[in-house]
C-alpha cells in the first residue's frame, strides 16, 4: 500500500505532497484544482511507466488532438499535446519542469532530453549549455523509475510513436474509470450480478461502509435507473 505520495510540475500541481494514505482516501475541492490530476499521477505511477498510460489519459480528457492510431499497435502522440502533462505546457531541458511522481524511496520523472550524434554514438543530454561539437539532432522523452530508463525520440513531424505493449510489470494495481462511465453502472451492474464479481465489488464498497449488505439499482424516473443500498 502507497502511505504518502509527491507530485511536482503534473498538469497544474506545481508541488503536492500527501504525507499519510490510507486504504480508502477521499479527495474533495472545488472544480478544476487539480483532483483528477492527482489520480492520473497516480494511474501513471502504478504503471511503472508503461509509455501507453499518457495516451490513455489523453483520450479520457477528450486531449487526444492531432493525435492518431496505427494499426492499433502504435499511438502517434503530438508533441504539443503532450506538454499537457507537464505544469508550464513549456519544452524546456532542465530541472524546472521535471515532472516527478512517486514516493521518498521510488520516484518516477518525466522529462524532455536534446540528443546529439558523435562518433556514430547517440548522446541525450537534459542541459541547455553544454558545447558539443554538432548541434543537437533532436529531443526525446524519458521516463525513469527505478533506474529503468525508457526514451521515446520525437519524430521530424513533432509526434512520439507510442506501443500498446511498452506498459511495464505492474507493482500496483490501478483502474482509472473516467466520470462518463457513470451512465451506464447500471448495465455494467447487470453483467456482475450473481457473480463472484459481484461479492467482490460489495466487499470494496464494505470497505468505506462496513453496514452495507447488499446494492441493486432499480427503475427510477423514465427510464433511468437509481442505485441503492440495502
Amino acid at each position: 500500500m502507497i502511505k504518502s505520495f509527491q507530485i511536482k510540475n503534473f498538469r497544474q500541481i506545481k508541488s503536492l505532497e500527501f504525507e499519510s494514505l490510507g486504504r480508502v482516501n477521499l479527495i474533495t475541492g472545488k472544480n478544476n484544482t487539480g483532483k483528477t490530476s492527482v489520480l492520473e499521477a497516480l494511474h501513471i505511477y502504478a504503471g511503472r511507466g508503461g509509455m501507453m498510460y499518457l495516451p490513455e489519459l489523453l483520450v479520457y480528457r477528450n486531449e487526444d488532438f492531432n493525435s492518431t492510431q496505427t494499426k492499433s499497435i502504435f499511438f502517434n502522440v503530438d508533441l504539443k499535446t503532450l506538454l499537457g502533462f507537464f505544469h508550464d505546457y513549456e519544452l524546456v531541458f532542465d530541472n524546472k519542469n521535471i515532472i516527478k511522481i512517486g514516493t521518498d524511496n521510488e520516484l518516477l520523472t518525466l522529462k524532455f532530453l536534446k540528443f546529439y550524434t558523435e562518433n556514430g554514438k547517440k548522446i541525450y543530454s537534459e542541459k541547455t549549455n553544454e558545447a558539443y561539437t554538432t548541434s543537437p539532432q533532436g529531443i526525446s522523452l524519458s521516463i525513469n523509475i527505478n533506474s529503468n530508463d525508457t526514451r521515446i525520440d520525437v519524430s521530424s513531424n513533432d509526434t512520439l510513436t507510442l506501443s500498446r505493449f511498452s506498459k511495464q510489470t505492474n507493482e500496483y494495481s490501478s483502474c482509472f474509470v473516467h466520470h462518463r462511465i457513470s451512465d451506464k453502472l447500471d448495465e455494467y451492474w447487470d453483467k456482475i450480478t450473481l457473480t463472484p464479481q459481484q461479492d467482490k465489488v460489495l466487499d470494496a464498497l464494505r470497505i468505506i461502509e462496513p453496514k452495507i449488505d447488499g446494492f441493486n439499482f432499480i427503475n427510477g424516473e423514465g427510464k433511468k435507473r437509481k442505485g441503492i443500498i440495502k
